[in-house]
């Protein structure tokens, strides 16, 4: 029996066939296919219609979490990897909070030099 692969293997995968700016809309149909799951299936499993489905892989619909949710689950993606198909910190609405955690996490819990 074939392992599945994890969702980050998948994505590295996919880093040789996307570009840097892949959409959501791409990432599903990929893995959909990737799996020979059809519309009709996907539809079966998540109550969402293939009319929609078909919107929201050509990037025509705006996709939201509980859609995501659903599709990821019909087809074994994590619903924040369809939303954020090339990581969430290259999503320009959240760059400048991204960055700004970073300094603020490493100032409320810097990582301490361990005694070897």
């Amino acid at each position: 029996m074939a392992k599945q692969k994890s969702n980050n293997e998948f994505l590295e995968m996919l880093n040789d066939f996307f570009p840097k700016d892949a959409t959501p809309g791409e990432l599903i149909r990929a893995k959909r296919t990737n799996y020979q799951i059809t519309l009709e299936e996907v539809e079966k499993a998540t109550g969402i219609s293939q009319s929609n489905l078909s919107l929201y892989e050509n990037d025509k619909k705006p996709l939201g979490y509980v859609q995501a949710t659903k599709i990821g689950l019909a087809i074994g993606l994590h619903p924040m990897t369809i939303l954020f198909p090339n990581g969430i910190e290259a999503d320009e609405r959240f760059k400048e909070i991204s960055r700004k955690s970073v300094e603020l996490l490493n100032k409320k819990i810097p990582l301490k030099k361990i005694a070897v």
